[in-house]
């Protein structure tokens, strides 16, 4: 289920006495490594935050907060197609309002199960109950996750415990982390820088802070900056027969650069910081984004937007030619400039030349470009049509959606390292109910059914519904008007509604399990056979009572009554 090694059911939160500290001074040369490394990425991601989210912390040098840095945008619209394409990518992968994953055996047959279909209902539940309980951040990270990775193309998310044994979710922003891969190309190490006053230092690490920063906080200075690197790595020199923090399968280890100096070192049983990755080319570690490939459009709007208020400014405000006797001085362009000239003629104002429409269509040219770019259409409807029936507008969304199918293949990778997260915690806490007998040391994955991943899966359903209407010419009626079985028997009826419902992410539960279907479906049959017999049986009843009355007559009149029924009965005994 996880991809960074078996999950371990139960954890304590000692470090046993001979365990091996980690060493401050490596984890900093590391860190100041892999920071180097990326500076080429840094630069890039800078020109990026600058032009679609201006409050996004620096990559390249430290920011001042409130620091005005909107001074040189004269239209939003990066930012607002930025912020429309990451809201409907969050509403079409983790809608709130709707289950979009849901827990399954390796073992599909466990699925079908009725023990099976219980207890995964019952995690599903209490899952969607702890993910969503207030308090644990998740719907503001994944929030933040999303503008994050549209933009920068990496984004990693803290999955951990509150005090008050509730989940947590934090969304890093990529300015603060530094991340390495294993040999398989999966990411297992992560160096963050976060900010931290010498305040929050004492508040956080109260017996092991450093005297530089009781110093700071004993001369009234509370707010000053501490460089502080967390550490999450592989531990390599860990005994694999104890479960204490010092013996967990990742290192967790928070030092003060200044000093080199420990302040907390301790452990995760799995990896705590799902990372997602947008479009990773081969060989690389950081991944490119849809902010990169939009940059070149975005960056002419804010000097073309800013052409464009100077010519209505001048057109409405033009400078003007005045007369005068004296010198003409210099040329002034701005609105109600004032310029002198010699000669008799008339004060005449200076309008602007240009076609203020061509600029607009330019510049709304270029804002659908940065718009497709950065999904922000998906939730509109792009057809001309505009009168449509709900099927039909169904389909076309569902069509656009289906374009979005290497974006759902790189986001599952990532929800599925938060679905490996978060279930062994919760096991760990007691709020997973036990799993019977048969459904002990079973392996779980995920399913999803968001809307992004239903239609992906709703192709099977439409090639259902061709295969029918292909072989429609084939069903033949007999003298009857009923429809022959030559055709249909080929198809297995009692799993198309399953199969379909499946696809469309159709809750399992408002469908009939198979055992009670052909339960039904012989109660069905005896019905109908009784029905049939009732008239069968009177028809006989009435033809018997007949021949009795035939019978009779022909006694009357003489006939050997005794002597026909003995050698009937002999007939049916020969036959």
């Amino acid at each position: 289920m996880s991809a960074h090694g078996p999950i371990l059911i139960s954890e304590t939160t000692t470090a046993p006495a001979n365990s091996m500290a980690a060493n401050p001074k490596d984890i900093k040369a590391r860190c100041e490594q892999l920071q180097a490394d990326r500076g080429n990425w840094n630069s890039h991601w800078e020109e990026i935050k600058n032009v679609f989210c201006p409050e996004h912390p620096s990559f390249t040098g430290e920011t001042t907060d409130g620091t005005k840095v909107r001074q040189q945008i004269f239209k939003s619209s990066p930012q607002n197609y930025l912020e429309l394409g990451a809201a409907g990518l969050n509403s079409l992968m983790t809608p709130a309002a709707q289950e979009w994953s849901k827990p399954r055996f390796i073992r599909d047959e466990l699925n079908q199960s009725d023990a099976g279909k219980e207890w995964l209902s019952q995690v599903a539940k209490v899952m969607r109950s702890e993910r969503y309980a207030p308090g644990t951040g998740f719907g503001q990270a994944m929030d933040a996750a999303y503008r994050e990775v549209l933009a920068f193309g990496n984004v990693s998310v803290f999955v951990g415990e509150r005090n008050n044994g509730r989940l947590l979710y934090q969304a890093r922003p990529l300015s603060e982390t530094y991340f390495a891969e294993n040999d398989e190309g999966i990411v297992d190490t992560m160096y963050r820088k976060p900010r931290f006053t010498a305040r929050q230092v004492m508040q956080k690490f109260p017996k092991t802070a450093s005297e530089k920063v009781r110093k700071f906080i004993k001369d009234n200075k509370p707010d000053t900056q501490i460089d502080i690197i967390h550490a999450v790595q592989p531990r390599t020199d860990r005994d694999y027969g104890k479960r204490g923090q010092a013996d967990m399968p990742f290192l967790s280890c928070y030092i003060e650069c200044s000093p080199d100096h420990i302040l907390e070192e301790g452990g995760f049983p799995e990896w705590p910081f799902p990372t997602w990755r947008w479009r990773r080319n081969p060989g690389a570690t950081y991944a490119i984004s849809q902010g990169m490939i939009a940059l070149p459009e975005a960056k002419g709007l804010p000097q073309a937007e800013k052409n464009y208020l100077q010519y209505l400014q001048r057109r409405a405000a033009p400078a003007w030619w005045i007369p005068d006797d004296g010198s003409a001085g210099p040329v002034r362009l701005e609105p109600n400039g004032i310029n002198f000239f010699k000669g008799e003629r008339q004060p005449m104002a200076m309008i602007a030349p240009g076609n203020a429409s061509e600029n607009m269509e330019w510049m709304q040219g270029k804002e659908r470009e940065i718009g497709t770019v950065l999904y922000a259409n998906i939730l509109q409807t792009q057809d001309t049509q505009t009168e449509m029936t709900y099927g039909e507008a169904e389909i076309r969304r569902q069509e656009r959606w289906r374009l979005l199918g290497p974006v759902s293949e790189s986001g599952t990778d990532f929800h599925a390292q938060i679905f490996s997260r978060e279930f062994p915690i919760l096991v760990r806490q007691g709020k997973i109910p036990e799993a019977p007998p048969e459904l002990q040391g079973q392996e779980l994955t995920i399913e999803f059914t968001s809307p992004i991943a239903t239609a992906q899966r709703i192709g099977q359903a439409q090639i259902l519904g061709q295969v029918l209407q292909l072989v429609a010419p084939l069903i033949a009626m007999d003298k009857t008007g009923q429809i022959t079985d030559e055709v249909l028997s080929r198809i297995e009826a009692s799993k198309v509604i399953p199969s379909i419902g499946d696809d469309m992410g159709l809750d399992p539960a408002l469908i009939v399990d198979d055992d009670v279907y052909m339960e039904n479906q012989q109660r069905k049959q005896m019905a109908m056979m009784a029905q049939n017999a009732i008239p069968m049986g009177a028809d006989a009843a009435a033809k018997g009572a007949g021949a009795v009355d035939d019978l009779a007559s022909a006694q009357e009149k003489g006939a050997d009554i005794a002597g026909l029924m003995e050698r009937m009965g002999m007939q049916q005994q020969a036959a």
